[in-house]
């Protein structure tokens, strides 16, 4: 079973599935082991495509796909192929992701016939819906009132679409089954990243992230050392001795990190995890071949974890390197687990960096 989650909150994804506005242009876009993204206009309640994009990775062994299209002149190309389909254009054709969100229009507007001319692998497909039931459905943000749709087929596959009402219209879950067995599954989940990041920042399966303008550094002249398992409240004095109070950076300046030193540093992003996912924090491969290590140990992201990351910069390599506020410093992506974690981050009384903003020193002390 290929198993699909999506996102939804502060940030609509499908891990992932993203929604963009741009004047009267819109863009959506998914990303899991997949990217797919479709640009559209949006005139009188009709969805118009422009262009529509997949890219397979991973388990995904399906050839790219590119199609452009010109609802002026009625043309339909493929720059991939160097071909064209204009014999093929039809009034209000809709692309494989788009199809989606007319639906979700027309529902809001009281429309119960849902048939679709669907561009897809070089030909038209019909795509028919019926509307089965009315009914209440439990995701990650509470109990939703949902229209269910299934769609219409002559073939063994099973395809049932769950939208709330109350959302407009949003897609909260939908069902791929063939032969009783799921093929495939998105659902609804929670996720939060504020400020919420632009279509850019969403590449591949993970979501990049800035960095904040709050750092401290490291006096080495204070103490002569950590005593990391000695007497607690000496460890605590010792660390306040030798980290600098927090440092703030203006947007226009930088903080220099100098060969062999280590600085903490933060995302600018605050993050709220559910559950039942785990986070994994990565650094731009770009910076580590210029030497700098964005963290250290600390990859992993707990269940139930909310606030900004801490990150642990060590310049490796032989030159002084510049951190400007803002610049895109790592990658978050995210791990579905089997079943909710039972200790999450944010319910043990022992999580000693609950809701941590800025550049977080370390508070090993208190284990």
């Amino acid at each position: 079973m290929r198993r699909i989650r999506y996102l939804a909150c502060t940030l609509i994804l499908s891990p992932l599935l993203a929604f963009a506005s741009n004047g009267d242009t819109q863009t959506f876009a998914s990303a899991a082991s997949i990217q797919e993204q479709s640009v559209f206009a949006l005139h009188n309640g009709i969805i118009q495509p422009q262009s529509y994009h997949y890219k397979g990775s991973g388990l995904i062994q399906e050839d790219d796909q590119d199609y452009r299209f010109d609802a002026t002149q009625q043309q339909i190309s493929a720059p991939l192929q160097a071909r064209e389909f204009n014999d093929l254009w039809q009034d209000n054709l809709q692309d494989k992701l788009t199809y989606m969100l007319q639906i979700s229009l027309d529902l809001a507007n009281g429309q119960n016939e849902l048939n679709y001319q669907v561009f897809e692998k070089n030909r038209v497909r019909s795509y028919e819906f019926v509307i089965v039931a009315e009914e209440p459905l439990k995701t990650r943000i509470g109990v939703l009132d949902t229209i269910k749709i299934k769609q219409l087929r002559d073939d063994r596959r099973e395809i049932y679409a769950w939208l709330a009402k109350d959302k407009d219209y949003l897609l909260v879950k939908l069902v791929d089954r063939k032969k009783g067995k799921i093929q495939y599954q998105i659902d609804l989940v929670s996720i939060t990243i504020e400020p919420a990041p632009g279509l850019d920042a969403i590449a591949g399966i993970s979501v990049d992230l800035r960095l904040d303008h709050r750092f401290r550094v490291f006096s080495n002249n204070s103490a002569t050392h950590l005593d990391l398992s000695g007497e607690r409240a000496q460890l605590e004095r010792d660390i306040d001795r030798i980290m600098s109070k927090e440092i703030e950076i203006a947007h226009d300046q930088s903080l220099y990190i100098h060969p062999g030193e280590l600085v903490l540093g933060a995302t600018m992003e605050s993050v709220t995890i559910p559950d039942d996912l785990v986070g994994w924090l990565d650094g731009r491969s770009s910076l580590a071949r210029l030497g700098l290590v964005v963290h250290l140990t600390a990859g992993r992201i707990d269940p139930g974890w909310d606030g900004q990351i801490v990150l642990e910069f060590y310049n490796n390599g032989k030159l002084p390197l510049a951190l400007r506020p803002a610049m895109i410093i790592c990658a978050l992506s995210f791990e579905t687990l089997s079943s909710p974690a039972k200790r999450p981050y944010n319910k043990r009384e022992n999580a000693k960096y609950k809701g941590q903003k800025g550049a977080v020193f370390s508070r090993i002390a208190k284990d």
